[in-house]
């Protein structure tokens, strides 16, 4: 069978659980590239049995990852996905029908994608839709150094697919706030020296996340799921500026 001509780059690290899912639909592309940060699961045995090349490298933060992962790719075009989400056949197809001409009119593509969460899919509020840069030439990208919600800069048009990626991004609530007390430190020390929060900042900033995507981006319409997840947001907020203040207090800033 023809392959598309995409390399798939993923970064992953102890995801077997979830790679088991997301592996199988990788066989319609040309490549795939794996970046392991050092796994102590079987992640790598299951990627290698998938056909991945696969580099096992230190962590060294998430732009860097990227970066690295994007240049081992040989292919003329990259897709970029986690291990925790799942090409549809709706998706692949839609690529299909995008090569089969000949060079795409766009030299990258958004792509939307939809949480399953809790067993629910979640279509409102601030966790849909969610666009993405994620199919791009391969020479048409940077990937900026950030430590947190790291995005590539492109030159050139971006167009939009059609068809929405799976991502099962929380097994638990658990998962879900010990990752936002991660990213609050590591958003805090991004922001450590451009922002000075006012009092009570942090928590007016809390209420107004849980309002937009409660409220304004309808997350209501997901019922009882969504008032959760709009309030968890929300307390996700209000505990990057309260570590943004913690730290600059840590370092004696103002």
């Amino acid at each position: 069978m023809p392959k598309l001509p995409i390399s798939v780059c993923m970064i992953v690290r102890n995801e077997a659980d979830r790679l088991v899912k997301s592996l199988p639909p990788l066989e319609a592309f040309a490549e795939l590239c794996v970046l392991d940060s050092e796994s102590t699961d079987n992640s790598v045995s299951l990627c290698q049995a998938a056909g991945a090349s696969v580099t096992i490298h230190p962590w060294e933060g998430f732009s860097a990852a990227r970066r690295r992962v994007f240049s081992s790719a040989t292919q003329p075009w990259l897709l970029w996905i986690d291990a925790d989400e799942i090409l549809t056949s709706e998706f692949i197809a839609e690529l299909w029908h995008l090569f089969r001409d000949g060079e795409p009119q766009h030299v990258a593509y958004q792509v939307n994608r939809r949480v399953c969460f809790e067993g629910q899919w979640i279509s409102h509020g601030d966790w849909f839709p969610d666009w993405n840069v994620r199919l791009f030439r391969e020479n048409v990208w940077q990937m900026p150094e950030r430590l947190l919600h790291e995005s590539l800069e492109i030159t050139g048009s971006i167009g939009k697919l059609n068809s929405v990626i799976e991502h099962h991004s929380f097994r638990s609530w658990d998962d879900f706030y010990s990752r936002s007390k991660r990213y609050a430190r590591l958003w805090a020390e991004e922001h450590l020296r451009r922002r000075s929060p006012r009092f009570g900042e942090a928590k007016l900033r809390g209420l107004w996340r849980f309002f937009h995507g409660y409220v304004l981006k309808r997350g209501f319409l997901d019922g009882k799921l969504g008032f959760k997840i709009a309030y968890a947001n929300g307390v996700g907020v209000t505990e990057k500026y309260r570590a943004l203040i913690a730290l600059k207090r840590e370092r004696n800033l103002r």
